[in-house]
């Protein structure tokens, strides 16, 4: 998810400010338990790899989970997915909208919205990411009515 916010940043990141970031963001003691988790490849190395994911746990991922095991504890269903099916159109759209090269063959923040939209009039779909659109709508349209995503043809019992 992050991995658009990172790459677009208009300056480098080595490990040295990678380091200096996550104890800015987490504080000093807490940076050091992030870091030791998401090894950083060396001081001088590029580092957005590793910032990338550490964002898109801590923005995306980790509020979305503890959301979903919120609801379970009272006994309400939650539904998580991860997209990241990478398609014609997402190559297509990257290059459209100069997006990081990164994006090109990557799932990038909001990639999946082409396909629960259907948008194949704006951005021609070739026939995989036809079906994969399909099943997108098919969840979320089934999600809007009854509350849990069902599709028939992709065999995902939630």
């Amino acid at each position: 998810e992050a991995l658009l916010f990172v790459y677009n940043a208009p300056f480098k990141l080595n490990g040295l400010a990678t380091r200096t970031v996550m104890s800015l963001i987490f504080g000093t003691f807490t940076g050091q338990s992030v870091i030791s988790r998401y090894p950083v490849p060396g001081l001088l190395l590029d580092s957005k790899p590793v910032v990338a994911d550490v964002l898109t746990d801590y923005q995306f991922r980790c509020p979305s989970e503890q959301f979903a095991a919120a609801n379970a504890r009272e006994g309400l269903p939650s539904y998580v997915y991860r997209f990241d099916y990478v398609s014609s159109v997402t190559k297509a759209t990257a290059q459209v909208q100069n997006l990081p090269e990164v994006c090109l063959n990557a799932t990038c923040h909001t990639d999946e919205l082409p396909f629960v939209f259907h948008t194949e009039d704006v951005e021609p779909f070739n026939p995989v990411d036809h079906q994969v659109s399909l099943t997108m709508m098919e969840y979320w349209s089934s999600f809007a009515k009854t509350h849990k995503p069902v599709s028939a043809t992709s065999g995902v019992d939630w």
